[in-house]
């Protein structure tokens, strides 16, 4: 199932209490029209004035939501599925299971998802459709999961296959991580080796080749000159490279399209290859 598009909207409505408020919000809508009509059922409000973001700044405005979103861990989330199936099972209504929830729940940004989904199911609509409002924390297999439980009439031992799915990958993560943890400790002691003496001994053994005066092979040249132009580069750019290499860590965690350049360089690499395919093939069966 494919999430719905997206844009940005700033709108101001008058909710159930009488109180108007603001607010910026990426709503799975195309239109002004489909947007008010979703905030409206969302909120039971009445929408004063909205409008829509242009497209070109939507961008910016998705990159910083990435940077200052918090994420739900896996496991807690697994946890609100698997609870929310055997409340389901006991007989209890949909929302009143997530109210339910949200009220025991302490983690700040998994309340505040429960409570919209209450919203959402209160409106008139499906669980499934509250899911995809909020496709950034859950994952995609299990939102079609829930909608095929919704359409099979078996949405409570969906849910517990959803949950049971989540701990299978959770522990499949596990594993692969101690599997790796050998060769990033190897490979980071090797960066960090070379960059030490880049940075440290190979300047200093250039500059008393100099105040010798020695003749030395073009290479040993070509290799010292490299050294000095590195260290300076280092001494410039090296808080930004710094700086560019959290934000580009924080983008490959949080969006999709360069998690697929890493797992496709992953997956032909002669020794990352065996885990990634052996993952993959546990994740299909």
């Amino acid at each position: 199932m494919n999430a719905p598009m997206s844009r940005y909207y700033f709108y101001r409505m008058l909710d159930a209490d009488g109180r108007t408020r603001s607010k910026l919000e990426k709503l799975p809508a195309a239109d002004s029209f489909t947007a008010r009509l979703l905030v409206e059922q969302r909120h039971n409000a009445t929408i004063l004035t909205l409008q829509a973001l242009p497209s070109l700044i939507s961008p910016l405005f998705s990159l910083i939501g990435l940077l200052l979103r918090r994420a739900i861990p896996l496991p807690l989330l697994a946890e609100f599925l698997h609870s929310l199936g055997m409340m389901l099972k006991s007989g209890l209504p949909v929302d009143a299971a997530l109210q339910d929830l949200a009220d025991d729940t302490e983690h700040r940004e998994l309340k505040r998802m429960i409570a919209e989904l209450v919203i959402t199911v209160r409106s008139g609509n499906s669980l499934s459709s509250g899911l995809e409002w909020h496709a950034d924390l859950i994952p995609m297999t299990v939102r079609s999961l829930v909608a095929i439980g919704e359409q099979s009439g078996n949405l409570d031992r969906v849910l517990l296959d959803a949950a049971a799915h989540l701990k299978r990958m959770i522990a499949l993560r596990q594993d692969t991580s101690k599997a790796l943890i050998y060769p990033a400790f190897v490979v980071t002691s090797i960066l960090g080796a070379a960059l030490f003496w880049i940075y440290y001994v190979l300047p200093d053994l250039s500059d008393i080749f100099r105040q010798m005066g020695a003749e030395l092979p073009p290479l040993t040249l070509s290799v010292m000159n490299g050294v000095h132009h590195m260290r300076s580069f280092l001494a410039d750019y090296g808080s930004w490279m710094l700086a560019g290499g959290l934000i580009a860590g924080l983008l490959l965690v949080r969006t999709e399209t360069p998690r697929r350049g890493l797992y496709w360089l992953a997956y032909h690499l002669p020794v990352s290859k065996i885990l990634v395919r052996t993952s993959a093939m546990a994740f299909i069966s």
